[in-house]
């Protein structure tokens, strides 16, 4: 179900003026800001229509013309009655009603006055803006002929034009990607600024010379569903999709028997290492140091370094040194090459991941070939250094867009070579919550160099506080930081019948895989295999995961939980929507709900940067925005991780 939009009634003084008067007693200068302070404490008394309040202004910036010094009196001493709101509550009071402050750009350009030096109706829509239309004429397709040898008839074949509706920032990121035919740029935007809907009216006009790529499958949901919306049929998929591609080309070009791709280990560390005929080394068993160097074969695929070295041995030597680093390298190199070289063995002997893969294409000199067109790539904070190599060598056009805020694990790399265009102006998140956003990217370690997040002036996205999770709206998105939590969750649903929910689908893969490892223990427990289970069931009960326990121990089959995901797949049509919130990239709903989880050490145990997931998943939300009543709190008071 669809909630309005709630649009904002701007009352003529900015922000800090307004702040000065409630903290410090500053009276403002203008006639028409005093009678907008005095319309705040009439609303604040009694709750009042828009359009009785704009009258009211009118009339009382009149009075306090003619009588400046009574009228400031009366400021004063109806400010004695509100001495215990601090300015940031009132503002969020007054935003709940859809009233904020407007621009300082606008009251300093008087915006607010009319042809009778009064204030004037038409200031709401100078204050609200609009999206403004404009047109790009776009390079044309790579698959075009070939220009005639006349040069008048070459300069009169017609260039797509995109024409649209946009931000300012959306026109100079359109302007600079048609400008720069076949270069590289680096988009950075912020949550909600429009570089989805961008990227749909762009490929919209050329859909056969672009290629949409997004990091993962659940990254693609979200895009999938804007396409199906807007019937948009470009070419689109994930790096899994590309990397299995590339592998084939790139098996091809140096002519091997097979192609890698992405397998799963089906023998034990002890038979990896005999087939493979890995020493031990010291203390530690074949088995051992297999395991040693697939951890830093895996630490090796996230650096840009090309080669294996003693340096990566060094970081993780667990006890070996000397001539037994250099034999723990050997065994890295030869662990290395034969994850790529075909096994003369049933099953699959060694596992490999897309990191493995990428690196593999990065140091064999693979190329992504110019049939792609110009590629987009979408959350490109999360690339891996082999992928920024990758694209960084691409012949054609390459439009990386991401936010370095939504990167949740590890620090982001500088890109070379490109660029860099910034889009801070939101179209998703309205007046009433930009304050949190903002609290939340000074947290996150945002970039002193990049603009600030700027709310949409056409609605409020109004902030709602709870502290009992069973009062949330029974719609929209509802986000965990937490799988235990979200299973918990949805076992109370089921338990209660409650319809139209559904799971993300792959929060609901993660949902699968954190189930099965429960129910493991809960059968290793009755096997008297292990006893781990005991301690997990008490963490659940501590953590308020009565139902998920209490299921797990009545016997939680594979057969039931196939069952209940299934029953929660229907995305298109559930209205309450639930994820993990390293999932919720992509989407956006008019109400948005992050649970209690969402600011505990959940988040941070799971490796995820507290902040910039908060960030991620408050920048979801339309129109209202539902937090724990201490969720702020408790988010400021969490400290840094380490490496970010």
């Amino acid at each position: 179900m669809s909630r309005p939009a709630l649009v904002p009634l701007y009352l003529p003084i900015t922000a800090s003026a307004a702040a000065g008067f409630f903290e410090h007693a500053r009276l403002p200068p203008l006639p028409v800001e005093r009678a907008a302070l005095f319309v705040v404490m009439a609303q604040l008394e009694q709750a009042q229509s828009h359009s009785h309040l704009q009258v009211l202004l009118r009339q009382a910036q009149q009075l306090f013309a003619q009588q400046p010094e009574n009228g400031a009196q009366t400021l004063l001493q109806q400010r004695l009655q509100l001495a215990d709101r601090a300015p940031e509550q009132i503002h969020r009071q007054l935003a709940g009603a859809a009233i904020t402050y407007a621009p300082d750009e606008l009251m300093h350009s008087q915006a607010w006055r009319g042809a009778d030096g009064l204030y004037d109706l038409a200031f709401q829509q100078a204050c609200r803006g609009s999206l403004q239309p404009f047109a790009i004429r776009l390079a044309a397709p790579s698959s075009e002929p070939e220009a005639e040898a006349e040069p008048l008839n070459a300069r009169r074949r017609p260039r797509p034009q995109l024409a649209t509706v946009g931000t300012r920032d959306q026109h100079v990121v359109a302007s600079v990607i048609s400008a720069g035919d076949g270069e590289h740029i680096q988009v950075q935007a912020y949550a909600g600024t429009g570089k989805t809907h961008l990227i749909h009216r762009m490929t919209a006009v050329l859909g056969t010379s672009f290629t949409y790529i997004a990091p993962s499958q659940g990254h693609l949901f979200g895009f999938q569903q804007a396409t199906r919306a807007s019937g948009n049929t470009v070419r689109a998929l994930h790096l899994w999709g590309l990397a299995h591609e590339l592998a084939r080309l790139n098996a091809q070009r140096l002519q091997l028997s097979f192609i890698p791709r992405r397998i799963s280990a089906t023998y034990p560390p002890a038979e990896q290492a005999r087939i493979l005929g890995i020493p031990a080394l010291g203390a530690h068993s074949p088995a051992q140091v297999l395991m040693i160097c697939q951890r830093i074969i895996k630490r090796w695929c996230h650096t840009d370094s090309p080669l294996l070295s003693l340096r990566e041995i060094n970081r993780d030597t667990a006890g070996l040194s000397g001539p037994m680093a250099a034999n723990l390298l050997a065994s890295c190199e030869h662990l290395w090459r034969q994850m790529f070289q075909r096994q003369a063995v049933h099953g699959h002997l060694l596992s490999v991941d897309i990191v493995h893969l990428a690196k593999w294409l990065m140091v064999t000199g693979a190329q992504i070939p110019a049939h792609f067109g110009t590629l987009i790539i979408d959350e490109a904070h999360d690339l891996q250094p082999a992928w920024q190599y990758l694209f960084s060598r691409y012949p054609g056009g390459c439009v990386q867009m991401g936010d370095p805020n939504q990167r949740l694990r590890g620090r982001l790399r500088p890109s070379h070579g490109a660029q860099q265009v910034w889009m801070g102006q939101s179209v998703r998140i309205g007046n009433g919550v930009e304050h949190l956003v903002n609290t939340a990217l000074a947290l996150g370690g945002n970039d002193p160099q990049a603009q600030g997040f700027a709310a949409s002036r056409s609605h409020i996205t109004a902030r709602r506080s709870y502290s009992d999770p069973a009062g949330l709206p029974g719609e929209g998105l509802r986000v965990f930081g937490n799988p235990d939590a979200l299973l918990d969750f949805l076992l109370q649903l089921t338990a209660a019948q409650a319809a139209s929910v559904a799971v993300l689908p792959a929060s609901a893969r993660a949902l699968r895989q954190q189930a099965l490892g429960l129910i493991d223990l809960h059968r290793q427990q009755q096997a008297r295999i292990a006893m781990q289970w005991q301690a997990s069931a008490q963490q659940l009960q501590d953590a308020g995961y009565a139902a998920l326990r209490q299921r797990i121990e009545d016997g939680f089959s594979l057969a039931a939980l196939d069952a209940l995901l299934a029953a929660s797949a229907d995305t298109d049509n559930a209205a309450l929507l639930l994820g993990l919130v390293e999932h919720a990239k992509n989407l956006e709903a008019d109400v948005v709900a992050l649970t209690p989880c969402c600011f505990d050490r959940s988040v941070e145990q799971r490796h995820y940067h507290p902040a910039r997931a908060a960030y991620q998943a408050m920048t979801r939300a339309r129109h209202e925005l539902w937090l724990p009543g201490d969720g702020m709190d408790r988010l400021r008071s969490t400290p840094m991780p380490e490496g970010y």
